[in-house]
């Protein structure tokens, strides 16, 4: 019995966020897409793929961490050389 009113409550929670995210979209409203530079999808996936490994336990957390580091490091490394590349005032 006691089953029943608690799958019948997850039951009504889900349909109440189903109609909240049917209502959201079909208010009609315009989505910002954001463009991404090459280097940002690039530092996105590695990080989504340290992330995967780490979820199916195929590296530990610490190996993690190091990892996104490095990524992050390589990343301020490359906005920099970036940066340094722009042109010059001429005098």
């Amino acid at each position: 019995m006691e089953e029943e009113i608690v799958s019948s409550e997850t039951q009504e929670e889900r349909e109440s966020v189903e109609e909240e995210s049917s209502e959201i979209y079909s208010e009609g409203e315009e989505v910002e897409y954001v463009a991404f530079s090459p280097q940002e999808l690039e530092i996105f996936i590695l990080r989504s793929e340290t992330w995967d490994k780490l979820a199916r336990g195929e590296i530990a957390l610490e190996d993690a961490k190091k990892i996104i580091d490095e990524i992050m490091q390589q990343s301020q490394t490359q906005v920099e050389a970036t940066k340094r590349r722009g042109r010059r005032k001429r005098k």
